[in-house]
């Protein structure tokens, strides 16, 4: 299910990829597409390529797919959803998370 049909987003535990910097990331925004299932699990993660090394991104894909989420809710029912957001990283080639549009910082889910 779209995350923009969920009554409650899925909401991960944990910012992937934090306190790892990396020169190949600065003022990068990098398309992410996850899928998780009702439990929360991330069953699939697509980091878009687009200038960006395969090895990087398959790093990126596997720091992504350990992060457990509290699950997509709707009408009261936990749900597999698909996500997509932005992966935004800073000068530094660190993960940012305040940008509109951007992976949100976490905040500790109820589950």
């Amino acid at each position: 299910m779209p995350a923009e049909e969920l009554s409650q987003p899925p909401v991960p535990s944990a910012n992937p990829l934090q306190d790892i910097a990396n020169p190949g990331l600065v003022w990068r925004r990098l398309a992410v597409t996850l899928s998780l299932d009702a439990e929360g699990r991330v069953v699939d993660v697509k980091v878009s390529r687009y200038e960006l090394s395969d090895e990087l991104a398959r790093q990126i894909e596997q720091a992504v797919a350990a992060i457990p989420f509290a699950p997509g809710v709707r009408d009261g029912q936990a749900v597999a959803t698909q996500l997509e957001t932005r992966l935004c990283f800073d000068g530094a080639g660190q993960l940012e998370t305040a940008s509109k549009g951007c992976w949100h910082a976490p905040t500790s889910p109820e589950r």
